[in-house]
């Protein structure tokens, strides 16, 4: 492996590189399992308060400029691991470069060429955080838990962490069969939010939704997002994220035109207002500004004005309006192109 490692890459061959990299991996994983026991002792013996850092997650961040988030999830681990025996000889049990995982690798092409590695720490990490999370209150003997933990790690041979972490839910939901303790209507409905960004051309947005509000919000988007053919025939384009931004898009447009989608309002339909110089709407050119500071294409706004209110403004407020004036074109969200 050192002489392989020395050699220039451009003079390895694609399954010489492969082989490099099964061995980097299985060496990187015994490099951070070491750090964990340094993580876990360093921790017990309260070096950092000697130091005067505090604690040794704010040590560690500042001393090798790492996020705190990420050193305290590591530092949890590497406390968390001597609980589980398998994890932990998973973790610094040495692979045999060169043999198959099992015979039934050997018959799937896509697994010929894999090596048999110990468990990595992203793996460990999805298997510890997950048996962690069963709660002292469900009781659970000591022996199932052992039983879960052998479970998922011989899937871990097969499953990446995020697949790990969506099993741990599964393992917690058998393990723990009464689940987590309910709540109240009222106290998950307090956690609803909804942020808006403004961005390039645009606004991101994002929150959370509870209960039959969350059910409302996923039946008319997934309603409206379902792929529809092209005039010619062919199948919808549109990526799924696209299609739920248009099904999102028809579902104000709707909202917008019945006159009461904005409580308070009164009966009026929301508009959208853009100003833009009459010159560059009638050549297409330059931009139309809107109330929030985004800015449209004048062709975008040449869209708009097939359905919208021209209301000409002239700077200097006199009755004579120019050509060059700005002007005004208030619209509710059209449902379609003219």
């Amino acid at each position: 492996m050192e002489l392989l490692d020395e050699r220039p890459v451009w003079s390895m061959s694609g399954a010489e590189m492969l082989t490099a990299l099964d061995q980097l991996q299985a060496d990187l994983t015994r490099r951070q399992v070491r750090r964990l026991e340094l993580l876990a002792a360093l921790d017990a013996n309260g070096h950092a308060q000697d130091l005067g850092a505090g604690n040794t997650i704010h040590l560690l961040s500042m001393r090798h400029n790492l996020d705190p988030a990420d050193v305290r999830r590591d530092l949890r681990l590497a406390t968390a691991l001597p609980k589980y025996p398998t994890v932990t000889a998973a973790l610094t049990d040495d692979a045999q470069p060169g043999h198959p995982r099992s015979d039934d690798d050997t018959q799937d092409p896509a697994h010929a060429d894999r090596q048999a590695t110990p468990l990595n720490t992203a793996q460990a990490q999805a298997i510890v955080a997950a048996l962690e999370k069963v709660p002292a209150s469900a009781q659970v003997p000591v022996e199932d838990l052992r039983v879960a933990e052998d479970q998922m790690v011989k899937a871990a041979e097969f499953l990446a962490p995020g697949e790990l972490r969506k099993l741990g839910v599964e393992v917690r939901n058998r393990l723990d069969t009464d689940g987590p303790e309910p709540t109240g209507d009222e106290d998950t409905s307090s956690q609803e939010a909804l942020w808006l960004k403004q961005a390039d051309h645009g606004v991101r947005f994002g929150g959370y939704l509870a209960a039959q509000n969350a059910e409302l919000l996923q039946t008319l988007i997934f309603a409206g997002a379902k792929p529809h053919k092209t005039y010619d025939g062919h199948r919808d384009p549109r990526p799924r994220g696209k299609r739920q931004a248009d099904a999102l898009t028809a579902i104000l447009a709707t909202a917008a035109g019945t006159g009461t989608a904005v409580p308070g309002h009164g009966d009026i339909k929301p508009h959208i207002t853009v100003t833009i110089d009459l010159e560059d709407l009638k050549s297409r050119t330059g931009t139309g500004r809107l109330i929030h500071g985004d800015t449209l294409s004048a062709a975008a706004v040449r869209r708009l004005a097939c359905d919208a209110g021209i209301i000409p403004w002239s700077s200097a407020r006199t009755p004579n309006h120019s050509m060059s004036a700005p002007n005004t074109a208030s619209s509710p969200a059209p449902s379609a192109t003219p």
